[in-house]
């Protein structure tokens, strides 16, 4: 009978309650004083139990305030097992796995409660929120588009949207990062979602526009941070990355995503053990999604771990990050020299990301490792228009001119790329090589050694990593 009352909605448990209250006042006074005694305990009893749903959700919000999430499972638990039809109960059980990073049964928490209660917004909020975390981009975007059919001017629903939007409708999201702007709610987030869009579309002179809105104190691990770390990591500024990266500690729950961006930093500055150590970090605070994966195969593949590099990005797919674990693959196998391989990876990529300087610089080098020079030079000078920062977009030009023995043109690519990035050890090997076979011996030599000393470099304890 209890579990029957405690699951009817409020506005069923409220009126008998207070009916009961009524029989109880009328015919109260014609009763002696003991006989009152029962009957005012059960009404103290109803009282608790009138108010025990929204007690409990009071008490699981004050223990994940002091960011005692354990507890809050424990009593949600308990707390769902007499009410499973409450969907408020759900939700903290969502809130708390959600600060735990346990994904997966937050978003089937929440997905629960959308089942409950599907015309309450903040269900279908939190299995958009869920999904975002997890990488499910296709399943934040619907959760997140029944949000906004019940919330429409809502800019939690608006953000999420706007999130989930980011990889395959990137009009839409910049159009709900304007709307966000213009709502004056979650500027951090319309940053940097709308500068992450343009980067990504190669448009990086918008994308620094965002960024200059960016207020010059911003907390560690906000928004605001991610997105200018993003910017800079694009601006191949890696030392800068490296320091906004570091003011992150792991038990925060964006930890990962500045682990991955401090890995790649590392690894473009030649230190593998230190991008190796990073990637450790990221993976034990979310085995399951993990970002570092893609990382991890490009650092052991220079290191010629090959057979790891690939245990890698199949990791990567198998956790549903296809691109970033295809592109990864299409690296391991260019130093392989399976250029066939490669471009298998290549290929579609191509199409999913064609504003991607990366992406076509790596097709360049598939196709011209397959002998296929001509269009390898047009991929190549493509990635250079698209991004003149990107080291591999010069490093891929700079091969075809080498292969077609334009030794003094190859040389002057790899100068340009290397005065954008002159941390890329390989342009050095590639210029020296260049430079041997144009009859220059000593700018050979100087490359060689200036390759030598990076390479070491980046072995150092490498290993112990």
């Amino acid at each position: 009978m209890i579990k029957i009352f405690l699951n009817l909605p409020i506005w069923v448990r409220w009126p008998i309650f207070l009916s009961m209250s009524l029989v109880y006042a009328y015919f109260g006074p014609n009763i002696d004083l003991p006989s009152r005694v029962l009957p005012a305990l059960i009404m103290t009893a109803m009282t608790f139990l009138c108010l025990s749903n929204e007690a409990v959700v009071l008490l699981a919000r004050y223990f994940h305030s002091r960011q005692k999430d354990e507890e809050v499972l424990i009593i949600c638990d308990q707390a769902h097992a007499l009410m499973p039809g409450n969907y408020n109960i759900l939700l903290e059980k969502h809130y708390a796995l959600m600060a735990l990073k346990r994904y997966e049964e937050a978003k089937t928490c929440a997905d629960r409660a959308a089942e409950i209660a599907p015309k309450v917004w903040l269900t279908w909020y939190g299995s958009a929120l869920a999904a975002l975390w997890m990488n499910d981009y296709k399943g934040a975007a619907a959760s997140a588009a029944k949000a906004m059919e019940l919330a429409p001017c809502n800019s939690y629903c608006l953000a999420a949207r706007a999130a989930a939007r980011s990889k395959d409708d990137p009009q839409g999201c910049l159009e709900d990062c304007a709307r966000l702007q213009q709502l004056g709610k979650a500027s951090g987030t319309s940053r940097m979602l709308s500068s992450r869009v343009h980067i990504e579309a190669a448009n990086f002179q918008a994308a620094r526009e965002v960024i200059d809105r960016i207020p010059k104190r911003f907390e560690p691990g906000s928004n605001d941070a991610a997105a200018l770390a993003f910017f800079k990591f694009s601006q191949n500024q890696f030392s800068e990355v490296l320091i906004i990266c570091g003011q992150i500690p792991d038990a925060q729950r964006a930890a990962d995503w500045f682990l991955n961006m401090q890995a790649a930093s590392y690894n473009r500055l030649n230190e593998g053990a230190l991008a190796l150590e990073s990637i450790s970090r990221s993976i034990a605070i979310l085995p399951d999604q993990s970002r570092c994966y893609k990382e991890r195969a490009l650092v052991l593949a220079d290191a010629g771990l090959f057979n790891q590099a690939l245990t890698g990005c199949k990791r990567g797919q198998v956790l549903g990050n296809k691109s970033s674990s295809r592109k990864a693959e299409a690296y391991v196998r260019f130093r392989l020299g399976e250029f066939a391989e490669m471009l298998e990876c290549t290929q579609p990529e191509i199409a999913k990301s064609p504003k991607s300087a990366y992406v076509h610089a790596l097709h360049s080098l598939a196709l011209a490792g397959l002998g296929r020079i001509d269009e390898a030079k047009e991929e190549a000078v493509k990635a250079t228009e698209l991004h003149d920062l990107e080291a591999l977009a010069w490093y891929a030009l700079a091969n075809v001119y080498f292969k077609r023995e334009q030794f003094d043109q190859a040389i002057t690519s790899l100068d340009t790329g290397l005065a954008a990035d002159p941390h890329y050890r390989f342009s050095y090997q590639l210029r020296a090589e260049a430079h041997r076979c144009a009859g220059h011996e000593t700018e050979a030599d100087r490359d060689q050694s200036k390759f030598d000393q990076l390479e070491r470099q980046f072995m150092a304890n490498i290993n112990d990593a």
